[in-house]
């Protein structure tokens, strides 16, 4: 059990690494797409927390939901990098604190989850 969960918590947080190459793939759509990847980062959040905290014992759907959060994220990464030439450091403690939080909170309700 302790193994699927690594493997299930390290899955979901590829997805950040993947929205980073999507963007640098589609660089040309970050500037039309950002206010959609905002909303799409806040829909995510807002259901990644209702089914911690409501749904403890899907594990797969917050693990699913964690990794769609790290397409947009990824993207507004490379969106402020490309626009601005550098990434401010307030971006990295913000996106830091959010993927950390989420880490601990999934890592914590998955001990007391039977497969």
């Amino acid at each position: 059990m302790g193994l699927i969960l690594a493997i299930l918590i390290f899955i979901s947080f590829l997805g950040l690494f993947c929205g980073v190459v999507l963007a640098y793939i589609a660089k040309e759509e970050l500037n039309q797409g950002k206010r959609f990847f905002i909303a799409f980062q806040l829909v995510l959040m807002g259901l990644i927390f209702f089914f911690i905290f409501y749904e403890k014992s899907n594990v797969f759907l917050i693990s699913s939901l964690i990794f769609l959060f790290g397409f947009p994220s990824g993207s507004l990464i490379i969106y402020e990098k490309l626009k601005f030439k550098r990434i401010n450091f307030r971006t990295y403690i913000i996106y830091s604190a959010v993927y950390i939080s989420l880490f601990i909170i999934q890592a914590v309700s998955y001990l007391s989850v039977d497969f």
